[in-house]
């Protein structure tokens, strides 16, 4: 790993590590150095969404999309030196040291939400959707149409062009309800998170602070206030999708966003042709796709559905196998798992039992209730 000192001082320093030792501290020595990596990138791997689900680090999911491998490789670097973690030879992981384990536990982060196995695909797309619409209707409101937008984003400039149309004789009233609907949720947020986030905002003859210039002011890293934009985003989306009455002009940028289905297309295919009562077989054959691609479809939808039943699949006796190894031993290692149960149990099996095997609370899923 290149070496990179990153000084920082005084507000809310270092986010991005406060996220990576908390990962860590709950994938143990289970998961390759670069995990974390795709954690954070929102790796669409059934591997790493499973992972995601399995360790309770749904939250964490695609939060942070933006960050490169070089320079998570200098995190990392500075971890060490810092003696937050430490590098396991034998198994070729990183874990969390005692005094890694006491910064994760006086650190004030935790308070920072996220949800990004639910947003982390819309949270990108609002954010771009508010800036430009907060510049467009506040220069029309001044009558002022001499100005560069500040997102150059084609998708995101055809809902803004359409929406203007629709709204243009509501300007100033859309801007008098943007105000008062952003003002009440960010109240509720840090102080100075929340102005953050308005600096980054740009209107009528005022551009907004770059990321450069906030992390400056606030005297923070860069990936501290990547990250803190994409929390208030989160917290802003979970508010309005669940109270969009109360937030009408918000709900005007989000609502055909937040009802996207969080498969993919190709699972999403699998999953018709599933309940027209193909089997796997059956369906490999129809779309021209191996059979082991359709289970890691089987695996992705059991991961999103919670009405999905596995029993077509797995009976009750081979689950209780699998779980009762995975709760003695708790690990989650597919090839442990594999070597130390029943032969007969393929890995299919295995990882369609841990994909359902823990509710959002991490109970033990109904399904495999003994």
């Amino acid at each position: 790993m290149k070496r990179l000192n990153i000084i920082v001082t005084g507000g809310l320093v270092r986010l991005i590590d406060y996220i990576i030792l908390k990962a860590y501290a709950q994938m143990k020595e289970e998961r390759t150095i670069y995990s974390i990596f795709y954690l954070l990138k929102g790796k669409r791997s059934i591997q790493t969404v499973q992972d995601a689900h399995l360790f309770n680090l749904t939250s964490y999911y695609g939060i942070y999309k933006k960050i490169s491998l070089h320079e998570y490789d200098v995190i990392l670097q500075n971890l060490l030196d810092e003696q937050k973690i430490n590098y396991n030879d034998t198994t070729h992981t990183y874990f969390i040291t005692k005094k890694g384990e006491s910064y994760i536990r006086e650190d004030n982060h935790s308070q920072v939400f996220f949800s990004g196995m639910k947003y982390n695909n819309v949270a990108p797309s609002f954010y771009k959707r508010i800036l430009l619409f907060i510049q467009v209707w506040s220069n029309s409101n001044r009558l002022n149409q001499r100005y560069m937008p500040i997102i150059e984003d084609i998708q995101t400039e055809n809902f803004i062009k359409n929406l203007y149309r629709q709204r243009k004789t509501y300007v100033k009233l859309d801007l008098t309800h943007l105000f008062v609907e952003l003002k009440d949720i960010l109240r509720k947020i840090p102080e100075q998170n929340a102005l953050m986030y308005v600096e980054r905002l740009t209107g009528y003859k005022h551009y907004g602070l770059s990321v450069d210039q906030l992390a400056l002011k606030n005297k923070v890293d860069n990936h501290t206030v990547e990250l803190t934009l994409t929390s208030i985003n989160h917290q802003i989306l979970s508010v309005v999708s669940e109270h969009h009455k109360e937030y009408k002009t918000l709900y005007l940028l989000i609502e055909d966003l937040i009802s996207k289905s969080h498969l993919t297309i190709s699972a999403s295919k699998t999953y018709e042709l599933f309940n027209q009562n193909k089997n796997l077989q059956e369906i490999a054959q129809i779309r021209d796709l191996k059979l082991n691609t359709i289970y890691d479809h089987v695996i992705e939808i059991a991961l999103y559905d919670s009405d999905f039943d596995i029993r077509r699949f797995v009976s009750l006796h081979i689950s209780n196998e699998i779980i009762n190894y995975v709760e003695t031993n708790k690990t989650f290692k597919l090839k442990d798992i594999k070597d130390n149960i029943n032969k007969e149990i393929s890995y299919f099996q295995i990882r369609l039992v841990l994909s359902t095997m823990y509710t959002k609370e991490r109970g033990v899923n109904n399904q495999f209730r003994r």
